[in-house]
């Protein structure tokens, strides 16, 4: 969880004692799609979110464990469709990308936008893609669809309006993560949710959704990040990536808008 930090002993030839870290880590929005045939397309869903911190992860799910940074061994933050947080001694921290709208040629979209959050549905009127369990929530069914989003359903808000996403404190300020693209001219979700219509990219490092498009192109969902939050008294200060590096109180805040490294 976000508090009682351990120190867990001493590391293996005299380096620091392992140490417990908090993470979050959002994917790469979906993105909303094109339709040259009607006047709109399905949204794009949020990116897949995960977090060990206080607000929990995407689709109601409570926080997840922390995890035990070991002196010596490499983690990389991977920040892109599938966002990961990896090191030789984890292996399980990943989300998967937003799924995208439906187009005016699919016929069953809901097979071809699932995602972190799912994709809206297209103007043809199929099935909304959905959500992943522990990361967002599914996209909305009546078309033109929009897109779900971390924290939740789409349309929750009304017709067309990206689902939101969920507020987090992991870097010290309140932020918005991993909102879903809008549709039918409503807003994307907080939290970095395109808005409909021939700009309507999602915010960069949100992990929101592309709003649906009104023409032939199309939005792109916006980019993701990983987050790791270390007591300072063990940061090491070895990084790659230039990742954005703050404090909070007692603890340093590593926060990677590209892929990156750090070395426990």
């Amino acid at each position: 969880m976000a508090f009682g930090y351990r120190v867990l002993g001493f590391g293996a030839g005299g380096g620091k004692p392992p140490y417990e870290a908090d993470w979050l880590v959002v994917s790469g929005g979906g993105t909303g799609w094109h339709c040259s045939h009607m006047p709109s397309s399905g949204a794009g869903g949020a990116g897949g979110y995960r977090t060990s911190f206080a607000g929990g992860s995407g689709g109601g799910a409570s926080p997840q464990s922390n995890r035990t940074l070991n002196s010596g061994i490499v983690y990389t933050a991977t920040v892109g469709g599938t966002s990961t947080l990896v090191g030789s001694d984890i292996t399980d921290i990943l989300t998967v990308s937003g799924g995208r709208g439906g187009g005016f040629y699919d016929t069953a979209p809901g097979a071809l936008a699932p995602g972190g959050s799912g994709g809206g549905t297209s103007p043809r009127g199929n099935t909304a893609g959905l959500g992943t369990a522990n990361e967002g929530y599914d996209g909305e069914t009546p078309s033109p669809g929009c897109g779900g989003g971390a924290g939740e359903v789409a349309a929750t808000d009304g017709a067309g309006h990206g689902g939101d996403g969920v507020v987090s404190s992991i870097t010290g300020a309140s932020v918005t993560l991993a909102g879903g693209g809008g549709s039918k001219g409503s807003p994307g979700g907080d939290g970095g949710g395109g808005a409909p219509g021939t700009s309507g990219v999602g915010t960069v490092n949100t992990g929101g959704g592309g709003g649906a498009s009104l023409d032939t192109d199309y939005n792109a969902g916006g980019s993701g990040v990983v987050i790791l939050r270390v007591p300072t008294a063990s940061y090491t200060g070895t990084t790659t990536g230039s990742p954005t590096v703050s404090t909070d109180g007692d603890y340093t805040v590593i926060k990677f808008t590209a892929t990156g490294t750090y070395t426990a």
